[in-house]
């Protein structure tokens, strides 16, 4: 998988700055050789909060998710957060790379998702990074199981 920039791709609100928003984006190119499996070096991710199908109301009620921690990460390994939604009918991923197992959504993504359901669906993947961009974006593969994917609501 390549992980990309989204900040330029979606009509969400651009996160401050300092954050660098990335998504997963997988990716094939044709071979006549097959490429090595990656390895898994740590187990799937358990996610703790919110329960699936919880509802928030407001754009200033902090909605933290928070998972299981899957080991001690090496330098160069992140948990890759995936925050997905649909916007204007249009599929937006969006997400963070972090050594903690809990995530704030910041408030701009309130209101985002389409009515009628204002459902936001999150899930966390370990990830090694590969090559960090002039720009500072990451290239990166999983090295675990995804997690399942859980969903909220946030009206």
């Amino acid at each position: 998988p390549t992980l990309t920039d989204t900040s330029t791709q979606t009509a969400t609100p651009r996160p401050p700055t300092s954050t660098v928003t990335q998504t997963y984006t997988p990716t094939s190119t044709p071979s006549s050789t097959p490429s090595p499996t990656p390895t898994l070096s740590y187990s799937k991710p358990r996610l703790l909060r919110p329960e699936a199908g919880q509802y928030f109301s407001g754009a200033e009620t902090r909605i933290e998710l928070l998972w299981e921690p899957v080991g001690n990460l090496k330098e160069d390994e992140w948990y890759g957060l995936m925050l997905r939604y649909v916007h204007e009918g249009q599929d937006i991923e969006a997400g963070d790379w972090l050594k903690g197992t809990s995530w704030i959504v910041p408030s701009y993504f309130a209101g985002q998702a389409d009515e009628p359901g204002r459902r936001y669906q999150w899930g966390v993947v370990v990830v090694k990074e590969l090559e960090r961009r002039s720009d500072g974006s990451r290239d990166g593969t999983e090295i675990s199981p995804r997690s399942e994917v859980r969903e909220f609501t946030w009206r």
